[in-house]
């Protein structure tokens, strides 16, 4: 029964990989810029069009291989005005199977009221912290998604939630507070494909159902006041550093789970799951610097636990998350390699308890990542590619994608997807994604 808990745990928590995987996305990240106030009134739209098909590849038979057609439409529109600013981002899975809702098309939908000294947005939006371009330490906003697997694009990955956010710029500093309302928890498949339920919870749930007896799930209600949370950010340069140091209040996105009564062994009685979230006090800081062709990163965060005592194994202990990342720049190109090295370390960490939520998580976990950004040809055919590996499970993802322009308007994509593990006696979510090797083929028009 002790490794049955777990893995229990480890189907709606799956915090023994997820480092790992949240920062692979990162890889090629979105450039990080200081706004300014517009100087004059427009409106501008724009979006692309894709379509093409996906097939997860059956290694024993290719011919059996499933081939999942799909089309997406992706548009924004932009207003812009010397005191006002608007931003909706909008995108509709046209073919995508499983429910929609509002969160999975809205990425962004906010207004921009600038100020002489910076700005306040308020809406429904995406706000990241962090500047390594592997895995980020600090990067606490907004939960992310993984009921698709994971992607190349870490902000496709995120989930957009209502918030105000004020920027000033000062001189040599930049000030940010920022508060969201309600809490958006992590999303995790249950079910299908990506699904990261493992054998031995459902094997229990089973055994307590054919008992005669019931399974129930009980959660909270996460969008209240009572769930909202707060940060605020201090960024300046230090001589040659690019510095910052932030501060956040809020719940921890990975739920726990707690068993009314815990079901250790037949006979079964009827048997509740709560939900429980952890309320955390995360203090961060960032460092960048550029040397010539190189640039060093480096990110450190602290989780504070409202169970900094350890007496509650329902709820997350405190723990320390780094990651230290070196880049290289091709001379006279736009090529460049970036790699990085990222740790967590649980506090007070009770491998003896098979009830304590961090008991299906590593005391100490460790990830190598590494990604190339290679454009060729007058930048017409872009190859970029990257692998991340948990040195703890030796479980691995390897991401790659080719894209060639047609015109300019029009590219063809071809990108590829392999998991696995090169220890199948440890789980990860790796190991579980093995069978999720694919192979995408795509054409998009941009406008």
């Amino acid at each position: 029964m002790k490794k049955i808990l777990p893995l229990l745990l480890l189907a709606l928590l799956i915090s023994l990989p997820l480092s790992a995987s949240e920062g692979f996305g990162l890889i090629f990240d979105e450039e990080v810029s200081t706004e300014e106030a517009p100087m004059s009134t427009s409106f501008d739209i724009a979006g692309k069009v894709s379509a093409g098909i996906t097939s997860f590849i059956e290694t024993t038979d290719i011919f059996k291989s499933n081939i999942d057609p799909f089309a997406d439409l992706n548009f924004s529109l932009t207003f812009t005005h010397p005191s006002l600013g608007g931003n909706a981002e909008i995108y509709l899975p046209a073919l995508r199977a499983g429910e929609v809702s509002f969160k999975d098309i809205v990425k962004e939908l906010s207004l921009s009221y600038y100020i002489p000294q910076g700005k306040i947005q308020a809406g429904y939006f995406i706000h990241r912290w962090g500047v390594v371009d592997t895995a980020r330490a600090v990067d606490v906003i907004n939960a992310s998604d993984f009921r698709n697997g994971i992607s190349m694009d870490q902000r496709e990955m995120k989930i957009s939630e209502p918030m105000i956010l004020t920027q000033l710029y000062f001189d040599k500093a930049q000030v940010e507070v920022i508060y969201k309302p309600i809490f958006t928890p992590i999303q995790m498949a249950t079910s299908g494909r990506w699904d990261t339920t493992p054998d031995t919870f459902k094997t229990l749930v089973g055994g307590i159902l054919s008992s005669g007896k019931t399974v129930s799930y009980s959660a909270p209600n996460t969008a209240t006041l009572g769930y909202g949370s707060f940060g605020a950010k201090l960024a300046m340069p230090i001589g040659p550093l690019d510095a910052s140091v932030m501060y956040y209040k809020g719940y921890y996105e990975r739920p726990g789970l707690k068993f009314i009564p815990l079901p250790i062994s037949p006979p079964y009685a009827d048997t509740t799951i709560e939900t429980i979230y952890t309320m955390m006090n995360i203090i961060g800081a960032d460092v960048n610097y550029v040397k010539g062709s190189f640039t060093l990163s480096g990110e450190g965060a602290l989780y504070i636990s409202e169970d900094s005592d350890e007496t509650d194994p329902y709820l997350y202990n405190s723990k320390l998350v780094y990651i230290g990342s070196v880049s290289y720049m091709i001379p006279k190109t736009t090529s460049y390699i970036t790699a990085s090295y990222n740790g967590t370390s649980i506090l007070g960490y009770q491998s003896s308890n098979p009830f304590d939520v961090d008991s299906a998580s590593l005391e100490q976990d460790h990830n190598i990542i590494v990604g190339v950004h290679i454009p060729l040809f007058k930048e017409k055919l872009l190859i970029e590619g990257g692998l991340t590996y948990q040195v703890p499970t030796q479980g691995y993802a390897l991401l790659s994608k080719i894209d060639y322009t047609l015109k300019d308007d029009i590219t063809l994509s071809v990108q590829g997807n392999l998991f696995g593990t090169f220890d199948s006696s440890k789980e990860s979510l790796y190991k579980m994604w093995d069978d999720n090797d694919s192979l995408t083929i795509s054409l998009t028009y941009q406008y």
